[in-house]
């Protein structure tokens, strides 16, 4: 499809920053990066524009193909909570939830028989239990390989958290039936001082107070004497609204998530069809 102006004129010469998902809008399904995709995003680099990668992934699993992406030097990971500058593969920017706050997530999860993934120091870990039943092929909410590939099992997920608490990036929740996510979400909204977003249908993330992508790239944007006006920004689900409405450019691929493209100002092709070329040719290069 062709690109869809949908709510305001921009000034395209303002931009100096393409901040974008992974998962659903930078990759393919097959979890690769397309050669229009890798060439037009080496062109903006050259042109002077940061590419940011922005994803609720940890470090740890963060696919090889980016780090081919010439000119990518920032990566925000577990959607916020990190920013870290690849020149040096050094943290610059951590928000992390509240060490407060664990016992009492701890003490909500405990009771209930979801999956969880913690997300501490770069990388992504599960209870035992639960990494055996991928192992089994018992989980069929998940892409298999991908889980069994960037998890570390431990004994256990609420004792590893709490004596980690310090440092938890993200808690990711996951639903064996969707039935379960809509009253979840709605006794997590009562919590103080976190933040509860989605990356797909059958999962809840748990972030802290401010961790968001749109907060990372605030910090970004000032370390590097931008602001908002220079971003153009691309997502696909509600874990990238904060980013997209941090941004002077907001563009939803065509296979975003409905409240998604309700708050994108311009809509591209999917991820499948260069959505993410698609856009930066017309706003940055164009």
């Amino acid at each position: 499809m062709n690109i869809q102006n949908l709510k305001k004129n921009i000034k395209t010469n303002e931009i100096s920053m393409v901040a974008t998902d992974l998962d659903g809008t930078l990759l393919l399904q097959n979890k690769h990066i397309s050669k229009r995709t890798y060439a037009t995003l080496k062109k903006a680099n050259e042109n002077g524009v940061h590419i940011v990668i922005a994803t609720g992934r940890s470090f740890s699993a963060l696919p090889e193909s980016i780090f081919k992406i010439d000119g990518v030097r920032y990566v925000v990971t577990s959607n916020g909570a990190n920013v870290i500058d690849l020149k040096n593969n050094e943290v610059i920017y951590k928000n992390c939830i509240d060490a407060v706050q664990i016992p009492k997530i701890i003490d909500f999860l405990q009771k209930r028989p979801y999956i969880l993934e913690v997300f501490t120091s770069g990388k992504a870990y599960m209870s035992k239990s639960d990494y055996d039943r991928f192992k089994t092929r018992t989980i069929d909410f998940r892409p298999i390989e991908y889980v069994l590939h960037t998890r570390i099992p431990v004994d256990n997920i609420f004792e590893f958290t709490q004596k980690n608490c310090s440092s938890i990036e993200n808690i990711n929740i996951n639903f064996d039936s969707l039935s379960d996510k809509p009253k979840t979400y709605e006794e997590l909204l009562k919590f103080d001082n976190i933040t509860v977003t989605t990356s797909f249908d059958f999962n809840l993330e748990i972030g802290g107070n401010t961790t968001s992508k749109g907060d990372a790239l605030n910090f970004l944007t000032q370390m590097l004497g931008l602001t908002s006006k220079n971003v153009l920004s691309i997502g696909d689900n509600p874990n990238d609204s904060s980013m997209l409405g941090f941004s002077e450019i907001a563009v939803a691929v065509e296979n975003a998530h409905e409240d998604v493209i309700k708050l994108a100002d311009h809509i591209t092709s999917s991820n499948d069809e260069d959505g993410v070329a698609k856009a930066v040719e017309k706003f940055v290069l164009s």
